[in-house]
């Protein structure tokens, strides 16, 4: 928690902790795979831009 908490800020984003956790409460992901392959896809849904920024943010230091 201390390391999100440090991202909020230093991307200067005005979220709490329980902010954001609201916020990516309703993030999906679509995981498929095809009979034929071993190979899985993940494809993330749509998302709205508070969503897209906090999922942005994390990827680039891997916590999510």
């Amino acid at each position: 928690m201390l390391e999100l908490e440090r991202l909020l800020k230093v991307n200067k984003l005005s979220i709490s902790l329980k902010g954001e956790e609201q916020i990516t409460f309703n993030v999906y992901q679509n995981v498929s795979q095809r009979t034929s392959s071993k190979e899985t896809k993940v494809k993330m849904l749509k998302m709205d831009p508070e969503q897209q920024e906090l999922y942005d943010i994390n990827t680039k230091v891997k916590i999510i």
